[in-house]
């Protein structure tokens, strides 16, 4: 598709105010709310989440309050502010991204500057919004979406901003200022002080939060008073919301697509599969992600045109499992990636950009800065090409922040459901892969083990084998020297024999005394050199007696 070319359904993100043209089904939503916003000061906008809150702030209420044709007391500078998921040490206190805001939407006048030096609280509401008023901008609408997202800041917090909000739309002017007006301001300075601002307060929350708003009865009593319900579609209103879209001109909205139309039995069965059992209404978002993924089969060449009309026509063949079309419409935006950015970004999704209470298993949506999700997930592949790639999809989207940058966050909380569901099977994926490596680990272990003792059992048949060699080879040599000292024993013998026939009875001796050393360690001829002795001694004793004779 061309970048320039655009969409008829938005699918998860909220329609936006340039996209009034293409928002319907709300006509009665949008001039019943935009009358009470004209009669009241502070207004609650509640709804369940996926019944299009925002876009009915974004495409229906505020283009009206800047539209050139609306009256002159209808016409408000609408201011949109977005707290986010309090984080502990990066978030800013409510009121101050308030007026981050109001100083990135709007320029001070010079008109309040003779305040400067008697107001002495700055950290007003009051003075910033009293600083941005002229004869010609004097009125102001403050639009707090998401606001069940300023009840995760700290109370200290919590009590400052509803403070400051109560003196912003209650005081004409603070009690400081009106004791030194008469004796210190000029006529026209008494006169711009005088002239109050008019301000104009809508708090948009998700209806399951709506009793936290009790805690702010103190500061601001109004807060319950007055309300306005959202409630998901009513057929009529969902039957405009899907086939007008589809019937506008390329040229009315630059689109990627020709017109096309919903066959009635397809429309039927499209009602049919998104409406609650129970009130018979539809969710905005659900219709807007059906209505999408038929827009883009029709932009791929899927869907024909069956009654030659010259547009493509929707039957009921063509539309998609209502069982899993949101976890599908969630797979298919996955599988828009490459293998490795689609498991990247499960892990940014999954795990930066979605918080899940385990005790409880409420999970909502958290919007981080791009350059802290980059720096936490960037071994895990997470770059700023992949982050907008995120946002082509509508997975995530841009949200501006109150420094003058943005956030990114999931799209919208109806893809919670399909998200913490593929967060919990990647998670039980990740730990049977875990449980699957420590297994092979521990059979490594074992085998490593086994094959420690094989190898040690070898290595004891290999020693045992080598002692028996070595004792083999021990005994052989034990053998032959045996051997030889019996041989030599023999010699000895013979020696003795020699020197007794000679006479030499000391030699004899002495010889004797070697054939006594071998017999230690052969006994068996002990017998034979006694024997041996008995006749060596009476020789020598018979050669002593005749030597005396």
């Amino acid at each position: 598709m061309n970048a320039t070319q655009n969409l008829r359904y938005p699918g998860v993100r909220p329609f936006e105010r340039n996209e009034r043209h293409l928002f319907f089904g709300r006509a009665r939503d949008i001039a019943d709310l935009y009358d009470l916003v004209l009669l009241e000061k502070l207004l609650v906008l509640f709804g369940k989440s996926g019944y299009g809150k925002s876009s009915l702030l974004k495409a229906g209420i505020l283009p009206l309050f800047t539209d050139f044709a609306a009256d002159a007391h209808s016409q408000y500078k609408p201011i949109e502010v977005r707290f986010g998921s309090y984080l502990e040490g990066r978030s800013f206190a409510p009121f101050e991204a308030t007026i981050n805001t109001l100083t990135k939407e709007l320029q001070p006048f010079t008109d309040a500057d003779f305040l400067n030096a008697w107001f002495k609280d700055k950290s007003s509401l009051w003075w910033e919004i009293k600083r941005r008023q002229n004869k010609d901008q004097y009125r102001f609408l403050l639009v707090f979406d998401q606001f069940e997202e300023f009840f995760t800041y700290p109370a200290d917090m919590q009590d400052a901003f509803a403070t400051r909000l109560a003196e912003a739309l209650y005081e004409l002017t603070p009690q400081a200022i009106r004791t030194v007006a008469s004796d210190n301001f000029t006529p026209e300075q008494r006169d711009f002080l005088a002239t109050p601002f008019d301000l104009k307060v809508v708090f948009s929350i998700r209806a399951d939060r709506l009793s936290l708003l009790d805690s702010l009865k103190t500061k601001l009593p109004a807060i319950l008073n007055k309300r306005y319900e959202l409630k998901a579609l009513d057929e009529k209103q969902a039957r405009s919301a899907i086939v007008r879209p589809a019937l506008l001109s390329p040229e009315e909205g630059n689109f990627s697509t020709p017109a096309f139309s919903f066959q009635p039995v397809a429309l039927d069965q499209i009602i049919d599969e998104l409406s609650d059992e129970k009130t018979g209404r539809i969710e905005a978002f659900q219709l807007q992600v059906v209505c999408q993924y038929l827009e883009k089969q029709v932009q791929k060449g899927l869907i024909a045109d069956r009654d030659d009309d010259q547009q493509p026509d929707i039957y009921p063949e063509d539309l998609p499992n209502f069982e899993t079309v949101f976890e599908d419409y969630y797979k298919d935006k996955l599988e828009e990636l490459s293998i490795k950015d689609a498991a990247a970004a499960r892990i940014l999704i999954e795990d930066g950009l979605l918080f899940v209470n385990d005790a409880t298993g409420e999970a909502r949506r958290l919007s981080k800065d791009p350059g802290e999700l980059v720096q936490t997930y960037q071994r895990q592949g997470v770059t700023p090409d992949l982050l907008q790639k995120l946002e082509s999809t509508y997975l995530l989207r841009r949200e501006a922040n109150s420094v003058g940058g943005y956030n990114y966050e999931i799209s919208h909380d109806t893809l919670i459901a399909p998200i913490t569901k593929s967060r919990e099977l990647r998670r039980r994926e990740e730990e049977r892969q875990k449980a699957s490596r420590r297994a092979r680990q521990s059979f490594l272990v074992v085998l490593a083990s086994v094959l420690s003792m094989i190898g040690a059992v070898v290595l004891a048949l290999w020693a045992i084998k080598q002692r028996d060699i070595a004792e083999e080879s021990l005994k052989q040599i034990q053998a032959e020297r045996a051997v030889r000292e019996r041989l030599e024993f023999k010699s000895k013998r013979q020696d003795a024999a020699n020197f007794m026939a000679v006479n030499y009875c000391e030699l004899t001796i002495r010889t004797l005394a070697d054939m006594d050393s071998i017999v230690v360690r052969h006994p068996e001829l002990q017998p034979e050199l006694d024997s041996f002795k008995v006749e060596v001694n009476r020789s020598c004793n018979l050669m002593r007696y005749r030597q005396q004779q």
